[in-house]
């Protein structure tokens, strides 16, 4: 879903402008964006959690000497919450376990 989709939605689900709907999603993209910039995490109940993590920096082994190949990097996991997993396992048709 894009964010294009995500704005058509929320105006016809809300009843409100679909300019309104654009501007209420791009805040709240750029809301979380921040957060997770500044290193936070963001726990969304029902939903799943979105953790900033770090990569460790990571040696060449054949080039040995302790030579880094690629510096330490940040990225984004996600956690999905039990209801949501248990939501997207009820519509693929498998089971809810």
């Amino acid at each position: 879903m894009r964010r294009s989709e995500v704005s058509r939605a929320l105006a016809v689900r809300l009843n409100i402008s679909k300019r309104f709907a654009d501007q209420a999603a791009g805040e709240l993209f750029e809301l979380l964006a921040d957060e997770l910039a500044a290193g936070g995490s963001i726990d969304i109940r029902g939903f799943g959690r979105f953790d900033v993590r770090t990569w460790p920096a990571r040696v060449n082994p054949v080039l040995g000497g302790g030579r880094k190949l690629l510096p330490e990097r940040k990225y984004v996991k996600f956690r999905m919450a039990d209801a949501l997993k248990t939501r997207v396992r009820a519509a693929a048709g498998g089971p809810p376990r």
